[in-house]
């Protein structure tokens, strides 16, 4: 049998092995959970880093939508302010159209009382012709009874000037 420093030399040795081994076991242990953790951390970087730039593109995403739906109310505004600009040149269309036709009628009136005016002219130049040409038959009446009777065209004068 063993004595008890065998025993214990042993038992050392066993523990120093022991510890040997733990101590590698240990140490593979750290290394492949390192070499784990350091894939990890790599991927986690990685994922960090895209989530970070994913992060950053949904800021611009959302400054650009902000931005546009700023551009698109001002588009419906002015879109607006179009239509009501549009709306209001149709309706001073519409009244320029009718005043248009109102001055189209008038003048059509107005050509129409022209011509009867013309032809109430034609009508009083053609009467005061006629009345004319017997104002001058009479005259002519006139001086051939006068020329019978033996008054003269002065007495006449005197006569017509009473």
């Amino acid at each position: 049998m063993a004595t008890h420093n065998q025993i214990s030399r042993k038992s050392t040795s066993a523990q120093v092995g022991g510890h040997k081994c733990k101590n590698q076991a240990l140490l593979c242990f750290c290394a492949l959970w390192l070499l784990l953790a350091g894939c990890k951390d790599d991927g986690k970087k990685e994922a960090l880093a895209e989530a970070a730039k994913a992060r950053a593109e949904a800021v611009k995403l959302k400054a650009e939508i902000i931005r546009l739906e700023g551009q698109r109310s001002n588009l419906i505004y002015r879109l607006q302010a179009n239509e009501l600009e549009k709306e209001t040149i149709t309706e001073q269309l519409h009244q320029l159209f009718d005043e248009q036709d109102i001055f189209f009628e008038e003048a059509h009136e107005t050509q129409k009382e022209i011509e009867d005016l013309e032809k109430k002219l034609a009508e009083q130049t053609k009467k005061a012709a006629e009345l004319e040409k017997q104002v001058e038959q009479l005259k002519a009446v006139i001086r051939e009874l006068q020329s019978t009777t033996g008054h003269s065209a002065e007495d006449e004068q005197l006569k017509e000037e009473i």
